[in-house]
């Protein structure tokens, strides 16, 4: 570690008051998934004329792991999307490790968020719905879950990131670079757990390989989460909601956020008891038509909605490829990693034959 700078943003009485009391904890993670990440809560305690005031924090320390900028985009992401980002109200860099000239982020202390996951929402919306039986999503809660997260983080993390940041531009060359890569990482994988022969991991290579250059090359950019879940979309305690964990951004496409969302709402479906997963699949393929109406109904013919139909295809391979490969190492040690590899290969191959129908 080079040497360090600390940049400040507190509230003025947290800079300027004595601190009466100050606790840490550090937030649990399952020890078999991989981690880029440590997080901790820090609870800070001062004195003023007003009495005790109480600041929750979360400090995330960016581990040395690809990308190397994970801190610096997330720091970039929070400045330009304030009105859906908790508040961020310090930095560590290392001054000693540049990023496209600047100083890396190492570490970020932002607002921890009192509240609830939208992801948590919609897992008790679906397993109500399943345990009765229910097959019309309308006479659930989901579809006003999906269209509040939709209308209020993922809209607006799209429009304000092109409007401010991106303005009509492609992707870089390295946004395309990176996705080959992945998916080189994740064939490679899941061919060595034996899940995938090589003849197969070519084919599905070359298919991509093919969307990149006839699809995905001639698509505006914007700013995207590209890891994004139900569970990074937070609920405060006052009800608005709060996008968060967003190391991973960048110019990217954005239907690939919604095909992240969609691939979540078939992995809370096939999460269910195996008696409830018929009904559950059922509202997760509704679910996802409303999100799609929704999103496009708010985006419109925006620059960066071009060629979305065919990028979504794509996404959707992708995604529920990447989730088999995340989960095939650790598949042995819990019976439902090894479903989750399961139901995510067979959806994977499903939109690669539809990916493949579609170029040929």
């Amino acid at each position: 570690m080079g040497a360090l700078r600390f940049e400040n943003w507190f509230p003025v009485v947290f800079r300027t008051t004595e601190v009466e009391r100050l606790e840490v904890r550090s937030l649990f993670r399952s020890a078999y998934e991989p981690t880029t990440n440590y997080l901790y809560r820090l609870d800070v305690y001062v004195y003023d004329e007003s009495g005790l005031r109480h600041l929750p924090v979360l400090v995330k320390r960016y581990l040395p792991r690809s990308p190397p900028d994970r801190g610096n985009r997330e720091l970039l992401a929070l400045r330009t999307l304030r009105n859906i980002t908790p508040n961020v109200y310090a930095a560590v860099y290392d001054t000693s490790l540049k990023v496209h000239g600047e100083d890396t982020v190492v570490a970020l202390f932002t607002e921890f968020v009192e509240g609830g996951e939208i992801g948590y929402e919609l897992w008790r919306e679906f397993d109500d719905a399943s345990a009765h039986r229910i097959e019309d999503i309308h006479r659930t809660a989901i579809p006003s879950l999906i269209r509040e997260a939709v209308r209020h983080i993922v809209y607006p993390l799209h429009s304000q990131g092109f409007i401010r940041l991106v303005g009509g531009a492609l992707p870089p060359t390295t946004y395309y670079e990176s996705l080959v890569r992945e998916l080189e990482s994740n064939l490679r994988i899941l061919q060595n757990e034996g899940l995938l022969s090589s003849e197969e991991a070519r084919q599905l290579l070359n298919i991509w390989i093919a969307v990149n250059d006839y699809v995905l090359y001639r698509i505006p950019a914007t700013l995207i989460h590209h890891d994004l879940m139900w569970r990074q979309i937070l609920r405060t305690r006052w009800g608005s909601l709060l996008l968060v964990d967003l190391d991973e951004c960048r110019f990217g496409h954005a239907a690939k956020d919604i095909a992240d969302l969609m691939a979540a709402n078939r992995f809370i479906a096939e999460s269910l008891p195996p008696d409830r997963r018929m009904y559950g699949r059922a509202l997760a393929e509704q679910a996802n038509r409303i999100l799609l109406e929704e999103y496009k109904r708010l985006a419109g013919d925006a620059e960066w909605m071009r060629n979305f139909d065919a990028a979504l295809e794509a996404y959707l391979a992708f995604r529920h490829l990447h989730d088999a490969a995340y989960f095939a190492p650790v598949r042995r040690f819990l019976d439902r990693y090894q479903y989750q590899v399961e139901f995510s290969l067979r959806y994977a191959r499903q939109e690669f034959r539809r990916l493949e129908r579609f170029l040929y």
